[in-house]
């Protein structure tokens, strides 16, 4: 039998009452997994529903959140996303799992990847990081090859004219 998970995205597609969620079932080492992808508008009030209604459904094994990181990170920096706690208090006995462990470490790797494959491409490069926010393994990877790294969330998130912001200013 298969495991149950339920994949909520936060900014993808429309509430479930306007959209169908979709559903695949996928094999990963062996073992069978049925995901059913829910796409929630941006609404919170959804997303904080569909996660209390899932764990209490003996037939779902793991909330998976997807466009939400319970913890904001640039550069240095580390803040906690406003709806954190109450979306991981949603959640008691199911597990919830936003995939932000996992991210820098796959970042970090497919900058080695590319690296190996083009030897110098990033070698005392100038790189824009457009997003950087929650994105700490893509510039850790780049950092190895070159200190010129600048962010753009200065230009998406704040409106600010200039993307020469370097990690010092965050």
């Amino acid at each position: 039998m298969s495991k149950q998970i339920l994949h909520l995205h936060l900014g993808k597609a429309s509430p479930p009452s306007e959209a169908p969620p979709s559903e695949a079932t996928v094999r990963f080492l062996g073992e069978s997994f049925a995901i059913r992808s829910v796409g929630t508008g941006g609404d919170i009030d959804t997303v904080d529903r569909l996660i209390r209604a899932a764990d209490v459904d003996p037939q779902v094994d793991a909330i998976a959140l997807d466009g939400f990181a319970t913890q904001l990170r640039v550069g240095r920096d580390r803040i906690q996303h406003i709806y954190a706690e109450r979306l991981e208090a949603a959640s008691i006995d199911t597990p919830l799992v936003t995939g932000q462990g996992v991210r820098g470490a796959f970042e970090r790797w497919a900058i080695r990847l590319v690296h190996d494959a083009e030897p110098g491409i990033f070698t005392r490069k100038h790189v824009l990081l457009a997003p950087g926010l929650n994105h700490n393994g893509l510039a850790d990877g780049l950092a190895a090859f070159t200190e010129q790294r600048r962010y753009a969330d200065p230009i998406f998130y704040w409106n600010l004219p200039s993307p020469a912001t370097g990690e010092a200013a965050f």
